[in-house]
Order: structure tokens, then sequence, then C-alpha cells
């Protein structure tokens, strides 16, 4: 009785601190035990883990660090780390290797195989935002929320290569798993888990999707079992939304005959309130499933019967922040929990698995064959075909295009009725974004941080300041170059370029999109979209002040993918189909017209000067809109596209796209 009633109080007194929900159960005591942060090196800022032998993984902020498990397991010992690791979100292990997915940064590679001096082995900057990985034989696997899965040749890790890309499905690929010859991909947009044979490179087949109840995300492999965790619905977003049947839980598939999976059954998860971190991670061990929820804290579910999945425990960190990650060892499971880092939590029946990934993919060496131009456009590809060219960023001035083109290097392009002439190559390790402002060059240049050159009326460069960074990934110039530049999310006063002034970070995180504006809006302001949250606004002119003014948040209003440009002497806002032209600065919550038409219209702005508006970036589609009447706009043109774009730049009054793998393309 006592038991009973000891039970009761911490249920309900940990119910009470989740928003005053009472049905919540927190930490039962059947599976989950006792909790301890682990806050050396690389843990100390933990979101993401994962195990391979004796040594535990542990992705930080910057950092990537390696941790002995041979004694106390709730005190890993640190061995070594390495910085230069942005964004970490994923990791997958072979042989003491490790493959980082780092979101809109890309795919780390880390050798890891001296546990104490781990270094960055190779990076590849991915064609879209990179969440799930693994990685079979010289074949890495990565989901992407943009382009679906791509297939890596990581034979050479310095120089790691695209073999192939599914561009159209699946959408929003999350969590990938590979065993032997078969390619699990759990996407959340689709709500499915798609099943194809991957034993060939050159012959990829898609073999069957399990439809899911809820959108799809993390995926784990245990014999024939495959168990698929599922998050939030669109329902979900909806204010004072109540939980739904079916929508964040455990799903089990038999998968022997993977043309016709069989669902098995599921488990439903207490509903919590969609957060920023929609990581639904599973891994299973010992007849136990562990389950992160994001804002629900980390599920324990009993999985020894398969038909009949029951969660025996919870547990949830003590700031109630997401769980974004988790890894099981013996005895001990691991979890990274958002803005506080990695925890281990004793675990009745944890135990390490070993992941048998079976035989890996044959013809890593495939590489697919260069597509043809898409139809109303002139494109260009390195004219060295052994160049593997993603196109990221770009830059316009006069009749001559500066071209971002990842790990091929910066490529100078002239333009010209007639097409695109390759001039010159400037090679980088990588080359993320190019920027013009004046006679100034910019270049994000990714782990050699930001370059600027001086432009001379010859088109000769030359080298004028480097700014470090762990990854310099987005640049924004803006008025003559010589005053103020963005790096990344956060504006610079770059007077001095030996020492950069940060001025305010206006964007969360660039997850989606670029979403800075790319020009200075009435003449003083910049405005940043922190996707989902709010829109800020920087006037640069009050910099100067002690103190400078702070930027000002438009509350009220948020977007996942809206964007600003500057038209004339005020702001025109993109988003969602939708636009709105109004006051730099202002804090009114905009009131968003829609397009005309039944086109799909989505993407960030661009202004060409004049009356000419073009959106792009947002998903396949680009479009140039006449605003000669502002009351009713004119679509001038309007393209479907056939990959994933950044933003376009007009020169004259045609759209020129960084298409990533399709290189630039030009209107005609």
């Amino acid at each position: 009785m006592k038991r009973l009633c000891l039970r009761m109080a911490i249920m309900l007194a940990a119910g009470m601190c989740a928003e005053g929900r009472a049905d919540v159960p927190f930490l039962t005591g059947e599976v989950f035990g006792k909790a301890v942060k682990v806050t050396e090196g690389a843990a100390g800022s933990g979101r993401c883990v994962n195990i391979e032998g004796d040594l535990l993984y542990v992705g930080g902020k910057e950092t990537l660090g390696v941790y002995s498990l041979s004694g106390d397991p709730l005190r890993p010992k640190l061995l070594g780390e390495t910085k230069g690791i942005a964004s970490a979100r994923q990791i997958a292990l072979q042989g003491g290797m490790a493959y980082v997915s780092a979101r809109a940064n890309g795919i780390w590679i880390v050798d890891c195989r001296s546990p104490a001096k781990p270094l960055v082995a190779g990076h590849y900057p991915s064609t879209a935002n990179c969440t799930g990985i693994d990685v079979a034989g010289d074949v890495c696997f990565v989901g992407g929320s943009k382009s679906g899965l791509e297939f890596i040749d990581v034979s050479r890790p310095q120089n790691p290569q695209l073999i192939r890309c599914v561009k159209k499905e699946p959408v929003e690929s999350q969590s990938v798993a590979y065993r032997d010859g078969l390619l699990f991909s759990g996407e959340w947009g689709g709500k499915c888990v798609t099943i194809w044979d991957a034993r060939d490179m050159k012959s990829l087949k898609r073999l069957a999707c399990c439809a899911l109840e809820s959108n799809g995300d993390g995926v784990w492999m245990d014999g024939k079992w495959l168990y698929a965790s599922t998050g939030f619905s669109k329902e979900d977003k909806a204010p004072g939304a109540k939980a739904h049947p079916g929508q964040m839980g455990l799903e089990i598939y038999d998968v022997e005959n993977p043309r016709a999976p069989k669902k098995v059954s599921r488990v439903d998860f207490e509903y919590c309130k969609p957060c920023t971190y929609d990581m639904w991670l599973v891994r299973v061990a010992g007849g136990t499933a562990f389950c992160t929820a994001t804002g629900g804290g980390l599920y324990a579910v009993d999985v020894s019967d398969k038909s009949a999945p029951k969660v025996v425990d919870r547990w949830m960190p003590e700031n109630k922040h997401q769980v974004t990650s988790v890894a099981v060892g013996d005895g001990v499971v691991y979890v990274t929990v958002a803005n506080s880092g990695t925890w281990a939590i004793t675990a009745k029946g944890a135990r390490r698995v070993a992941v048998e990934r079976g035989k890996p993919p044959v013809n890593a060496s495939f590489r697919t064959p260069r597509p043809e131009a898409p139809k109303g456009f002139h494109r260009w590809l390195p004219s060295d075909a052994s160049l593997s060219a993603n196109v990221t960023g770009l830059a316009v001035t006069g009749d001559v295009c500066y071209a971002a083109a990842g790990t091929a290097g910066l490529f100078v392009l002239e333009l010209s009725e007639d097409g695109i002439t390759e001039k010159r190559r400037i090679p980088f390790a990588e080359c993320m974004d190019v920027a013009i402002a004046g006679d100034r060059l910019f270049v994000a240049a990714g782990r050699e941080g930001w370059i600027v050159f001086e432009m001379a009326r010859t088109g000769e460069l030359k080298e004028i300041a480097r700014v470090p960074s762990a990854v310099a990934r987005d640049v924004y110039a803006y008025g003559d170059g010589k005053r103020w530049a963005a790096f990344n999310t956060t504006v610079y006063d770059v007077s001095d370029l030996n020492n950069p002034k940060p001025l305010a970070n206006l964007v969360n995180q660039s997850r989606y999109n670029k979403f800075l504006s790319p020009d200075i809006l009435g003449g003083r302001w910049v405005a940043g979209n922190s996707a989902l949250k709010h829109f800020s606004w920087l006037e640069l002119v009050t910099q100067e002040r002690d103190p400078p003014a702070k930027p000002r948040k438009m509350e009220g209003y948020a977007s996942r993918m809206g964007g600003m440009c500057a038209f004339g002497e005020k702001a025109f806002l993109a988003d969602n189909g939708g636009w709105a032209i109004m006051e730099p600065g202002g804090q009114d919550v905009p009131q968003i017209r829609q397009f005309p038409g039944k086109k799909r219209v989505m993407g960030l702005p661009r202004w060409n000067g004049g009356k000419l508006v073009a959106l792009s970036g947002g998903d396949r589609t680009a479009s140039i809109w006449d605003f000669s009447d502002v009351e009713n706009p004119r679509l001038v043109r309007w393209h479907a596209l056939p990959c994933p774009t950044d933003a376009a730049s007009f020169w004259r009054d045609t759209l020129v796209i960084p298409a990533r793998l399709q290189g630039v393309l030009v209107g005609k």
C-alpha cells in the first residue's frame, strides 16, 4: 500500500510539472533509474549520440567527442575530441569512422580510429538539410528534408562524391537504416517508411511503402522487424490542439518479405506540445525499444511481444527540454537533451547491440549521368566532368556570374544570350556561398572561413581578409561591402575586416533556408526570419550608439519558409504562397495576400531594382512577377524545376538560379 501511494504521489507531482497535466506518466522506476549529467567536452552541449564497441560518440554544438565506456558507465571518460563539427544531428559509425549529419552544414566524416585524436577527414556539402544517416561499405546513405535520399561514395573520406539521389520521393527523409541490401527511409511529410533495394548503386529500386498513422521519423531494424517512430501531424499545430490517436508513437512491421511488409502493431505516446526539435528516434535492445519523443521525453516500450507493445516507463529531463537522441549501452542509456547536454541513465535490461548491416552495396563508383538542361534554361556544369558541382550560391555583376560550387570550388562564368561560358575556376576545399557589394567579393569557404576579395576592373581578385569560422556556410554583403556584412545568421560591422564586430544574430538557426534579407531595406534595416518563431529587424544606423539598438521583433507572426527583400523603399515579404509590401522596421502583423492563379508559388523573394520580383529556393519551382501594379501582380514566368534550388538572382530581367546538382540555370 505504501509503495502504491508513493508511486501515485510521484506521478501526480510529475504531472503537475508538465503544464498542469496530471495524466503524464513520468519516471516510474520500472526501467529507468539514476540519471547523471555528463559534462566533460562535447557532452556538455550534446545533441546526438551513438555507440560502437566500448566507445561513446557525442556530437556537441561544434565538436565531436569520443568517450570510453570501459569504466563506470554513468561517467564516460573523454578520450579526445575535434572541433569544427557544426550542427550535428545524427551519427553513423563504421570501423572507427564517424559519419555525422549536420542539417544545412551537410555531412562530416571524422576519423576516430585513434580515439584520443579524432580528425575531420572530409566534408560533403549536401544538397539539402541532412538528418538521417547510415553507412555500409563505401556508401553513405543520407536522408534530407528537401531532396529526399542521397547516396555518397565515401571510399575516399577526404573527397566524398555523390553517387545518385532520389529527388522526388521520398518526402523529407528523416532517418535511414541499411540492412543487407535493403534501405529503410522514415519520411516525415510522406507519413511512411519506404523500402528500397539498395544492393547495387546502378539499379536502385523502390520495393514498398509502409503507410504510417502519422509523420514518419526514426527507423530501426532488428532481424525481420521494422520499428518506426511517428511524430507530430499538421493537426497538432493548431492552438489548443488535443491528442489524436495514432499520432505520436511506435509502429512495428514484419518485413520478412520487403515487397509486402505487414503491419503488426502500434503503441501511442502521450500528446506533447510541438517544438523546435522534431527528432523521434528509436533504438531496440534486449526486448525494449527506447524512443525519443522530443518534448515528450524518453519512452521505454516493452516489445518482447511484437503484437502487443506497451509503454513501461518514461523519463523526462528536469528542465522539460526536448530529448534529441539516444544510444543504448550495458545497463545504461545515453540521451542528449536540447540546451541541457548529455545524460547517462540506468536502464533495466539495456544492453549494447552491435549493428550488423550485412553485405554492403556494390558499384559505389557509379555516378548518375548528367541530366538534360530543364526546358527554358541554359545550363552550366563544370567543363571537367570529374568535378562534382553542388551550386548553393551565386552572385551576378554585369555579365559575370560567380558560382559557389561546393568541393568543386568557385567558378567565374560569363553570361550571354547564347548561354554560359566558363572563364575560370578558383579551387577551394569548399565553396558554399558568395556575395558581391561594391568592389568586394565575399566567399563562404566552409572550414576555411569567410574570404574577402577585392575585385579589379580587369577581373583579377586580390584576397584582402580571412574571417575564421567552424563552418562558413552563408554570406551576405550590404551597401558597398565596407561597413556591413552578415556571416551565416549574424550581422557584422566589417569596417575592420581583421576584427569584424558582431552586431546581432537575427535567425535562431538556418534550418530551412537563407533567411536574412539579401539587401538593406528602406536604406537602414536588415531583416531575418527565425523560422516558426518571429521576424526581427536590425536598424544598422543605430549601431554606432552606445549602447547600440537591439533587434526589433515582429511579434505575433511566425513563418516556416518566409523571407524578405528590398522593394524600393519598402520591404517585400513572401511567405507560403502569399506576399505583402510593408514598411521596414514595422512591428504590425503583415496582411498576407495570395498570389493570383493556381500555380504553386513558393520561395525567397529577390528584386531586380525595377518592378520584377522573383521567387525561388523554397521548393522545385521558380517564378517572376510583375509588380507594376502592386494591387494586381502579374505572372511573367513560372518554372517547374527538377531539383531543389537556392534563391535566384537577376540578370537582364531573367533568372540565374543556383540549382545545386543541376549547376547554374539561366533563363532563355
